[in-house]
């Protein structure tokens, strides 16, 4: 009957072997925020790099579950905004970070010009 066929990928050389992340595994990542990458890979068995890499893509800390501002931490965070809701601000907190910024930007923006205008008369 000739020869068989070897399943897809079977003769290709792989030196590493991809470990999908487990929720069990992300929480304990995210538990020892203070334990180096060398430190939790010994511990569970991981490489370093692959522990560096889901340290990228969850994050060295654990989100909040509340869903509180986290200046006030008494109201909920503004969910229709998506820049409040990046800042975890409620909606009151928002906008009072927003115009201290915009003050920020006019402020910035005076001194720029006034720079540039003393700059053409000398």
């Amino acid at each position: 009957m000739g020869r068989e066929i070897a399943p897809f990928g079977a003769n290709t050389k792989r030196t590493h072997t991809y470990v999908k992340w487990e929720p069990y595994m992300v929480e304990v990542l995210q538990r020892h925020p203070d334990m180096t990458a060398a430190e939790l890979a010994d511990l569970m068995g991981l490489t370093v790099e692959s522990v560096r890499c889901a340290r990228k893509r969850f994050g060295r800390w654990p989100g909040r579950v509340d869903g509180l501002c986290i200046v006030c931490d008494e109201r909920p965070v503004w969910r229709e905004s998506a820049k409040a809701r990046a800042m975890r601000l409620c909606k009151g907190c928002y906008i009072r970070e927003e115009r201290r910024r915009d003050e920020e930007r006019r402020e910035h923006a005076a001194q720029r010009q006034y720079r540039h205008r003393t700059k053409e008369r000398s």
